[in-house]
């Protein structure tokens, strides 16, 4: 009985043991080794562009519409998130003012309204601001190396003289200056730089 005994208690202890030594080595791997393995590893890097943006026209009477036709592409690895956006500073309202006539993204694009809340990868603190205007943004989830997709938005512009437009690309997660584009230029309200374009309205 008692060899019997030592018997089971050893197997209890060397049980014990097991399952001490596992979550040693567990909190051990998970709290120093994985963290700097992590670490050390490249980080992803897409590069975002836009290969061609043309506007339909560069005068044009107002409540006539004109065309945006835009191309981005990704030179870099692929983003979990990439973006065109197109903004409207001019404008208070875009319902029944910009369309979108053609798109290849797999998301649908979305339209963002004056006064809607709007993030940035950019703003220092992170946090979301109210939109000043309205801006509509194409996007891919997710966006792979040399995939390029493009979209044409019509726009019909109801205020008299120049017509400005914000156009710019970005990709999510950011991870450094090539995760945007364009590099310098005007920085729109989320802190971003933009490509401006701009059209004359002219009355009828």
């Amino acid at each position: 009985m008692k060899i019997k005994h030592f018997g089971r208690c050893t197997r209890i202890i060397i049980l014990a043991t097991g399952i001490t030594t596992s979550l040693v080595i567990y909190f051990s791997l998970s709290i120093y080794i994985l963290p700097k393995i992590y670490l050390s590893m490249s980080r992803l890097n897409p590069v975002p562009i836009l290969t061609n943006v043309k506007i339909s026209a560069l005068e044009v009477p107002v409540g006539k519409s004109f065309n945006i036709s835009l191309i981005g592409s990704n030179e870099g690895n692929s983003a979990d998130l990439q973006i065109i956006s197109v903004a409207f500073p001019n404008l208070t309202r875009i319902d029944g003012f910009v369309q979108v006539k053609e798109s290849d993204f797999n998301q649908r694009p979305v339209i963002v309204k004056k006064g809607d809340e709007l993030g940035s990868a950019f703003l220092e603190n992170k946090a979301s601001i109210r939109s000043n205007y309205p801006l509509l943004e194409a996007y891919n989830r997710p966006w792979h190396l040399h995939d390029i997709h493009h979209i044409l938005i019509q726009v019909k512009p109801y205020i008299v003289g120049r017509f400005v437009i914000f156009v710019k690309i970005i990709a999510l997660p950011y991870t450094n200056e090539s995760s945007r584009y364009p590099h310098e230029g005007i920085k729109d309200q989320q802190g971003e730089f933009v490509n401006v374009y701009s059209i004359n309205v002219i009355d009828a």
